[in-house]
């Protein structure tokens, strides 16, 4: 009898560590095929963790993991080439040619099907919508883009980026029980307006909170409801030019409007919008107008020579940090330029350039 308890017992233990087993089998092809690769959960932290790591051999790898839950991952290669996964029990096989990154596949799992069937009709939107942009870029270069083309074609492209965010919403939607939602919804969220990925993030169902995504999820709405206009400022200390630590709101203590303005050297757009910025800047400075620039610039001469190149006579602050900016963080910037109106302490407008940008602050110094 004692030995039937302990076979049983084995048995038992057997079937728990199989019943959330994920296999992995992957074939990569291309030129210079890396030589690791790795299964990580993405979470809410800074970077994902690693629950596997493989060698590459002759193009092909393995993993075996037993999940305690069912996560959004990715598979990563040590060419920092990743793939988006969703880790589920089941057996699935990836392939991928590295001179075709989009045309990968992962299948074999309910879930890496479904988001499989989602990625082949985005595909044919963002196919569109870079053949639309390759339009605009010809005509440019050919001096045929006058006012009414150019609003022709930001129309056509408009239209179809509005369908390509339906496709995304009606996904999410229909598939609200599935991890595959999740992993639509982190893949995309960049492309979705601030408002509809609160929306869609509020109505994530409560028995996916311990899921990492979720998390993630919830820590980056968190932060776009506490940079929302209306609410506070957020505080930070970063140092100047000359590497002395400021406190921001020390700095713009007197000042009726601030625009602060995260930048970097080497930004285009942002480089290219500096010159508005200059002429705004001496036109309301003796107004109370203060301008504090945050640089997500890493290497110091670069940040100090595109200040004296643009002539950005302004307050200046960086950690040289990059993408990882402790302040950048704070106010949940994933693009730049960015920028933040502040007024009486609290965000008033966001995101604004140009003409827009002059109008609110002429409205501002008004009141």
């Amino acid at each position: 009898m004692k030995k039937l308890v302990l076979a049983t017992a084995a048995a038992f233990g057997l079937l728990s560590c199989t019943q959330n087993q994920l296999t992995v089998e992957g074939e990569i092809v291309g030129t210079e095929v890396p030589s690791k690769a790795y299964l990580k959960i993405i979470d809410e932290k800074e970077t994902p963790t690693i629950i596997d790591s493989v060698v590459i051999k002759e193009g092909k790898f393995a993993f075996e993991v037993n999940l305690e839950n069912e996560e959004i991952g990715l598979v990563a290669l040590s060419n920092d080439i990743v793939f988006p996964v969703v880790l589920e029990k089941g057996a699935l096989k990836m392939k991928a040619d590295l001179n075709n990154l989009s045309g990968y596949t992962i299948e074999g799992t309910p879930s890496n099907d479904m988001y499989r069937t989602f990625r082949k009709k985005d595909i044919q939107f963002t196919a569109a919508q870079e053949k639309i942009y390759r339009e605009y870029v010809d005509a440019q270069l050919n001096g045929q883009l006058n006012a009414a083309k150019e609003a022709e074609i930001k129309a056509r492209y408009d239209e179809k980026a509005k369908s390509r965010n339906d496709n995304v919403e009606k996904c999410i939607q229909q598939n609200r029980s599935s991890l595959v939602s999740l992993m639509v919804l982190m893949q995309m969220q960049y492309d979705l307006s601030k408002e509809k990925l609160v929306e869609l993030v509020d109505a994530i169902p409560a028995n996916f909170d311990n899921v990492g995504a979720v998390r993630a999820l919830k820590k980056e709405v968190a932060t776009i409801k506490n940079t929302a206009v209306g609410q506070p400022l957020i505080d930070f200390t970063l140092p100047d030019t000359e590497g002395k630590n400021q406190v921001l709101s020390k700095l713009i203590s007197g000042s009726k409007v601030v625009v602060l303005d995260f930048w970097a050297s080497w930004c285009g757009p942002c480089r290219s919008e500096n010159p508005h910025v200059v002429e705004l800047y001496k036109k309301y400075k003796d107004r109370g107008l203060q301008i504090v620039g945050v640089s997500l610039d890493t290497r110091k001469e670069k940040w100090l020579e595109a200040i004296k190149d643009d002539t950005l006579n302004w307050i200046h602050l960086s950690d040289l940090n990059g993408w990882k900016s402790s302040a950048a963080a704070l106010y949940g910037v994933k693009s730049i330029p960015a920028t933040f109106i502040l007024s009486n302490g609290k965000i008033v407008a966001r995101d604004l350039r140009g003409a827009e940008l002059d109008k609110k602050i002429e409205e501002l110094l008004v009141k």
